[in-house]
């Protein structure tokens, strides 16, 4: 039996499965891990394990489901944390430069601009710009 090989297959079933997790969460905001279950035809066991996994990762953050009448206990509401993780997005056009942080769900969080005379600055000059408008993100 080729156990490195199912140990592969099986980190590599993981990583699609937290993908596919973060990718419902992306495009469809909070989700409570019941529509995940339902969603991704996963067990619940396994969306509980994912979720915790990705909120350990600071990826996600968890809320308190707010009863709907239905009956039994209401699921807990996950939400991408944008709070934690970003991308750094860089812009460089011939008459300006743009920073920002831009969260997992695609919003833009914080961003500056910088108008720059064209042709004028050196390399050296926008990488200190850029790295100034990076400084006053605030993060």
């Amino acid at each position: 039996m080729d156990t490195a090989g199912t140990a592969w297959r099986a980190q590599s079933m993981r990583r699609v499965n937290l993908s596919g997790v973060l990718t419902l969460l992306r495009s469809g905001g909070g989700l409570s891990r019941s529509q995940l279950v339902t969603a991704t035809g996963l067990t619940r066991s396994a969306i509980g394990g994912l979720v915790a996994e990705l909120s350990g990762l600071g990826l996600v953050r968890q809320d308190a489901a707010t009863p709907d009448g239905t009956p039994g206990r209401p699921s807990p509401v996950v939400h991408i944390d944008d709070a934690c993780v970003g991308a750094l997005a860089i812009e460089i056009t011939v008459d300006e430069l743009g920073v920002a942080i831009v969260g997992l769900d695609g919003s833009v969080v914080h961003s500056r601009r910088v108008s720059r005379q064209r042709g004028g600055p050196s390399v050296v000059d926008a990488v200190a710009d850029i790295v100034a408008l990076v400084g006053a993100l605030g993060v």
